[in-house]
């Protein structure tokens, strides 16, 4: 059984977490030849507890691991200590994730735990302790108090060190272990995929728990393996990394540019010519739009205008305050270089390639006709497919969600995330009927009942938009609705994203612009694939 003692399951601690990423890096290490790895993220990571709720919640529980494809995830967590250096600890998933709130008071620079302090914490729980890469600069571990060292379990052979200088790590980290009497396991410490297997521990026999691995450390029955182009691994994983991470500070799309099969992204287009817009003409467009959209919230407080109501079928309705608000915000935003896609008129399924503003002037029209005050004024800046903005303004309530892709979800400009709840026995949900596609009752309210049964109640509110805020805000964990339009979903998308949360299609896939409707479920992430599987 091979396996890594120290991966992590993010590019970076300040990026936000990503599922895409997540299962590409689980896909790849067992690609590349492990049977398991400990899940050692970073305690003070942005989203830690997103990222294990998501392994606890999609993994199937093998013992204290959770399996992916056949590769074995053992929940785990990398410290910070005040003396300088990195702690890591494998254990069961819950106490990983309430070790990671405990530490909460203690995750910046100046608060870190003294490792006697840290110890004493961890002693509380059933957890196999390691120093991790040792001899690394800016490391004091091999400098602590005896009695403290002699605390650890393990100790850390590193696969980033051993790129640097093999002979010189293998001589301290075995020495260090000889000294303290203490096993030598090996981790490759990778954020990104091609470093897996540049070192990994072979055990002679599997093991599921963390009982075991503990006694299979301790009887020696492992020997470690180093990949003879380990420092070659290393290298292509530092230099895809930091490509990476300034495609995130460029105010690009890293995942999609990792993942994607074929086509090019909007930067490649933009090289060559095709219009595609830089972050300063973003930030003009956005904040022009704002000032449009929430200048037109009073238009839908005109009863007069709200009255004036015609009929697109039995249950469509088109009130001259949809036509009023489309017709204003249009004139203000269309231009010759973007495209504009929105719910009133002809052609709405034209023109998605490029740069497009998604629109629906009145999400909750019928709300609005019959004086139930849950409406909002919807819209979303798209490119090439991509969402690129989202602003959602509920008049009604003064409530103005804001989001602009990889710059964070807002309410009334104050930041906003998700829940926190793990499951759908803690969870307040909605599930949509859609009124306008009646074909689909049945199923609407088989998946209605379903996720009643588990969750503490459901609420329906009538405005997709709305709903989908309600998730990125906290105040709902779970939202889903068939037969949505573009036009109900592409802002409301963006912003839940932004905020933690996920959004796909009943079928787990992300969402496009490109068909006529899509049936769509927002949550917390945490929830996700248990109200994927009601769906």
């Amino acid at each position: 059984m091979y396996i890594d003692f120290h991966t992590h399951g993010k590019l970076a601690k300040y990026l936000p977490f990503s599922t895409e990423y997540t299962d590409w890096l689980l896909g790849e290490a067992k690609r590349s030849g492990l049977d398991a790895i400990c899940l050692t993220e970073h305690f003070n990571t942005a989203q830690f507890d997103e990222l294990y709720g998501y392994i606890a919640s999609k993994g199937e529980q093998v013992g204290d691991a959770f399996a992916f494809g056949g590769l074995k995830v053992f929940p785990g967590m990398e410290t910070d200590i005040a003396e300088g250096g990195h702690v890591i600890c494998v254990g069961k998933m819950d106490a990983i994730r309430e070790l990671n709130r405990r530490l909460e008071p203690h995750k910046e620079k100046g608060k870190f735990l003294p490792a006697g302090e840290l110890f004493d914490l961890f002693d509380e729980y059933h957890l196999l302790v390691g120093a991790g890469h040792p001899f690394r600069d800016g490391g004091h571990i091999p400098e602590l108090d005896e009695g403290i060292l002699k605390r650890f379990d393990f100790i850390d052979l590193n696969g980033k060190d051993i790129a640097i200088d093999r002979r010189r790590t293998e001589r301290l980290t075995y020495g260090f272990g000889r000294k303290l009497g203490k096993p030598v396991v090996s981790g490759s410490d990778t954020h990104q995929a091609v470093q897996y297997g540049c070192v990994r521990t072979l055990f002679e026999r599997p093991f599921d728990t963390v009982e075991d691995m503990e006694k299979e450390i301790k009887a020696g029955n492992y020997r470690i393996v180093i990949n003879p182009e380990a420092g070659f691994k290393v290298k292509t994983a530092d230099l895809l990394k930091r490509s990476l991470k300034e495609i995130h500070a460029l105010g690009g799309d890293y995942v999609s540019v990792l993942l994607r099969k074929s086509g090019e992204s909007p930067a490649v287009l933009a090289a060559k010519g095709a219009n595609c817009m830089d972050r300063k003409q973003q930030k003009e467009l956005f904040d022009g739009a704002v000032k449009a959209v929430t200048a037109c919230g009073e238009m839908l407080k005109d009863r007069k205008a709200a009255a004036e109501i015609d009929s697109k079928g039995r249950t469509d309705f088109v009130t001259a305050v949809d036509l009023a608000v489309q017709e204003r915000l249009k004139a203000e935003l269309a231009s010759g270089e973007i495209g504009f896609l929105a719910e009133e008129g002809d052609g709405q399924y034209a023109g998605r390639d490029g740069i497009l503003w998604i629109l629906d002037p009145v999400d909750g029209t019928t709300n609005l006709i019959h004086s139930f005050r849950h409406s909002a004024i919807s819209l979303a800046l798209y490119e090439n497919g991509k969402p690129l903005a989202g602003i959602i303004y509920d008049p009604f309530a003064g409530e103005l969600f804001t989001a602009t892709a990889g710059g964070g979800a807002f309410l009334n400009g104050e930041a906003i995330s998700v829940s926190g709840a793990e499951s759908l026995s803690e969870s307040l949900c909605s599930v949509g009927t859609n009124p306008g596609v009646r074909q689909g009752a049945d199923d609407a309210f088989r998946r209605l009942r379903a996720v009643y049964e588990r969750c503490h109640d459901i609420r329906r509110i009538g405005a997709a938009s709305i709903e989908m805020c309600y998730v990125a805000c906290g105040r709902l964990e779970g939202y889903a609705e068939h037969g949505l339009k573009p036009w109900d979903y592409a802002a409301g998308r963006l912003i839940v994203e932004e905020a933690g949360g996920r959004v796909t299609e009943f079928d787990g896939k992300p969402p496009s612009i490109d068909g006529a409707s899509c049936d769509i479920l927002a949550s917390n992430g945490l929830v996700h694939d248990e109200l994927l599987s009601l769906m």
